[in-house]
Formats: C-alpha cells, structure tokens, sequence
C-alpha cells in the first residue's frame, strides 16, 4: 500500500531529474513536473499504467517488505544493534539496490532518453542524431555507490542510533525524518555521474573527458540536491516511519 501511494510522488520527481539532465536543461525540471502532474490529474487511469510509474511501485514495494522482513526477524531473534544493521543493510540493499540500479533506473533513462530526444527532435533546427551507447559499467558502479550510502544513511543508521544510544520514540522520530535528507548531500553527485555516463558517450569511441561530466554535475547539483531531498523525504523519511508504526501497531508494540 505504500509502495503504491508514495510511488505517484516520487516517479515525476525522478522522471523530472532525468529529462533535465539528458536535455542539458533545455528541458528543466519545473516544466517536466509541469507536464507530469497535468497527466495525473487529468488521465491518472493513464498514469498508472506508464512503465515509469511500474517501476518505482515495484523497487519499493520490495524494499519495504525487505525491510520489514529484517525488522521482524531480528527482534524475535533479539540480535543485537550491530547485527540487526549488518543485516538490514545487506539484505535491503540487496533489494533496493539490486531493483534500483539494475531495473529502475537504466529503465527510466532509458525511456526518458528516447523521450527527450523525439522532443528535442521536433522543435526548430534539431535534426536526430544517432546517439552513442551508454557506458554501463560506469552507470552501475556510480548508481551502486550512490545506493550503499544511501541504504547507510536512510534505511540503517536510524533504527542503529535508536538501539545503541537508547534514543526514545520521538528522538527516533526525529532521525529517521531528517537522516535520509542529509544524505542526498553525498547522494546526489553519485546519482548524476552514473545518469551523465548514461546519456553522454562520445560516437567515435573516444572517451569523454572527467572535467566535463564534473562540469555538468556541478551545474545540475543545486537543482538536483534539492529535488532529490523532496523526493526522498516520502520514501524515506515518512514513508519508513509511517511502515515502522504500523508494524509495531500490528506487532502491539506500544510506544509512549
């Protein structure tokens, strides 16, 4: 259930990052968010029926039964602090990851790619070019990185600070609300190298030189940090709070 809800907040958010760095911003993300909250509002029967839309519902909606799987296992096996991280890490980053970086996301780019270059085809003066493949190598080895800090910082060190340091429920509250944002400060850079490797491959074979990649993730990071922060905050943040509640509701853990 909450895969679906969140999944309408967060597939625009990630569409909008992708289309503003494969246009290098003659597309930008005010006006991909423009267009896609048109869509729903208007044909959500169609929207929900979008590959993009798919995608995102499936990545987590395994990632929160993951998660809650670890959570649940652990506390009846009374694991310790360290043990329930080093699990929860693993195997939610063995989902989510293994979902994001391999599915999800070269999905999205994929199809977010070829949807950038029909637009920019049809307006004045843009003739279609054959484009490059994309280095997936490299993709993958960013989007990997990007994806353990992430799991570290949103998914893990919240529930970890909690058990260690005997934080009360609020104080947790707290943690798991504001860890997952300050982590897309360290995100973020990793999530654009891996899109700019994606969309930007020279076509004679030649390698693109780092300081240019450097260059356009500087210029995307302000718009992109900011972004990221919002969307990761509803699955995150909210989300993995709103999941823990009402696990431990149904568990009849009562908190004070």
């Amino acid at each position: 259930m909450a895969g679906f809800t969140l999944s309408w907040f967060i597939t625009p958010l990630d569409c909008a990052v992708m289309e503003s760095m494969a246009s290098h911003k003659q597309i930008s993300i005010t006006s991909s968010l423009q267009q896609s909250l048109k869509k729903i509002l208007t044909t959500p029967h169609r929207y929900i029926a979008l590959p993009q839309y798919r995608l995102v519902f499936g990545t987590y909606s395994g990632t929160y039964l993951a998660k809650n799987y670890t959570d649940t296992v652990c506390k009846a096996m009374q694991q310790s602090p360290e043990q329930t991280a080093f699990y929860k890490f693993w195997l939610v980053f063995a989902v989510n990851g293994g979902l994001s970086v391999f599915w999800k996301d070269p999905g999205l780019a994929r199809i977010t790619k070829e949807s950038v270059a029909k637009q920019l085809a049809s307006t004045a003066n843009n003739t279609a070019k054959t484009a490059a493949a994309p280095s997936m190598k490299m993709t993958y080895a960013w989007w990997m990185t990007r994806d353990v800090v992430h799991m570290m910082g949103a998914a893990v060190l919240p529930d970890y600070v909690e058990d260690k340091f005997k934080l009360s429920h609020k104080q947790w509250q707290m943690a798991q609300l504001t860890f997952p944002l300050f982590t897309q400060l360290v995100t973020t850079p990793a999530h654009l190298m891996g899109l700019d490797y994606f969309n930007h491959q020279q076509s004679n074979g030649q390698s693109v030189k780092m300081i240019d990649r450097f260059t356009r993730v500087r210029k995307q990071y302000v718009g992109a940090v900011g972004v990221r922060m919002i969307r990761m905050w509803a699955p995150w943040s909210i989300g993995l709070l709103i999941n823990r509640e009402l696990r431990d509701y149904l568990n009849g853990d009562h908190h004070e």
